[in-house]
């Protein structure tokens, strides 16, 4: 039997446990040191991701290179897109930036037609000085970029007419 005071103190553990996993499960991750960032935008079936992903790419002036569709997998991958460094970005010796966004779907479930739907957006630089393009960590600007897309797909699969192959 436990007494009243080990009971409330359990109960605060079990609270701050559950709090902290809360905060780790967040939609998009990456950044810091990563040169991945992903953004879970939901599910979706196939058809839908074909329908609203280019639309959403176009909307944020990334253009499609590489499209492949299937009854169960999608697959969208955009050209790199340059912009300019912020001044943070600048002041770390970055003198240019291009991202790259690919959006995927895969079957989750047979006979459900839904997909998962990830979003994955890759950054590259180039340092003042050198010619190389380097794989680097996603930064705030872009993650934020990234972010918007992923909401802006995410938005777009909930709020639209869903359609099944």
């Amino acid at each position: 039997m436990q007494t009243p005071s080990a009971s409330r103190l359990l109960m605060a553990v079990l609270t701050l446990s559950l709090v902290a996993v809360a905060g780790c499960a967040t939609a998009g991750s990456g950044g810091g040191d990563s040169p991945i960032y992903r953004y879970d935008v939901g599910r979706a079936t196939p058809i839908d991701l074909g329908r609203y992903a280019p639309e959403i790419l176009g909307r944020y002036q990334y253009e499609l290179e590489r499209q492949e569709q299937t009854d169960f997998q999608a697959v969208f991958e955009t050209r790199w897109t340059g912009r300019f460094p912020t001044p943070d970005e600048s002041t770390a010796g970055i003198e240019e930036i291009r991202m790259r966004i690919t959006i995927r779907a895969g079957a989750m479930q047979i006979g459900t037609g839904l997909s998962r739907v990830e979003l994955v957006g890759e950054n590259m630089v180039r340092y003042a000085g050198q010619t190389a393009w380097v794989q680097a960590a996603v930064l705030d600007e872009s993650r934020n970029r990234f972010q918007r897309v992923g909401r802006a797909l995410k938005t777009e699969l909930e709020t639209g007419i869903r359609v099944r192959g």
